[in-house]
This record gives structure tokens, C-alpha cells and sequence, in this order.
């Protein structure tokens, strides 16, 4: 909607942000839609772009030489790498988050 009419996408936002549930718009819009086969056709190839994208980007992983022998051993070698990249004043809110999932892994 935002690609295809931005006019009516910006009368969509306007009623959501007014309180309502900009149904209209949305049907409105969904009618327009049905007489321009060109916006679900260009919808499509930009999706497809950004699909292709995704499938083949690169993400780091600095987790990627954990130590899986044991869950003690995944822990430990968890909040080693935690300790070099995280600032310390949010390192306890990550160990919590870790032996929670840690209690989720218990034998």
C-alpha cells in the first residue's frame, strides 16, 4: 500500500493513529488494487529482491567456537565470548537470560 498509493497509505495511517481501525482504507485500497494488476506485479519482484538478499547474507556469528561438549562447558564458553563483547553494565541482564536458558536445557 505505502509502494503502490502512498496517498492512501498515509490516510490509513492517519485513521490508525486516530484511534480507528482504518478498515475502510483497507478495503478501499484492496478494490483499487483489484484494477492494477501492475502493483501486486511490482510487489512481487521487490519481494522476491529482498528474499534474495536475506538468502544470501552474511551474519556473524560470535558464538560460532562455543564449546558444545557439555552444558557446563557451553555455558562457561558462552559468557567468555559475553565478556569480551558486552558492555559491563548489561553483562547481568545476559547472565540471567543465560541460566534461564540454561534451566531450559537441564538434563
Amino acid at each position: 500500500m505505502k509502494q503502490a498509493d502512498p496517498e492512501a497509505y498515509n490516510k490509513f495511517i492517519a485513521e490508525i493513529a486516530a484511534g480507528n481501525d482504518g478498515l475502510t482504507e483497507l478495503i478501499q485500497f484492496a478494490k483499487k488494487a483489484q484494477k492494477h494488476p501492475e502493483w501486486k506485479k511490482q510487489y512481487v519482484e521487490n519481494n522476491a529482491e529482498v528474499v534474495k538478499y536475506l538468502q544470501n547474507l552474511k551474519l556473524d556469528n560470535r558464538f560460532e567456537q562455543a564449546d558444545y561438549s557439555s552444558r557446563e562447558s557451553f555455558q562457561q564458553s558462552l559468557l567468555s565470548k559475553l565478556g569480551e563483547t558486552v558492555a559491563a553494565d548489561s553483562m547481568n541482564y545476559y547472565i540471567r537470560n543465560l541460566q534461564y536458558f540454561m534451566g531450559l536445557l537441564a538434563d
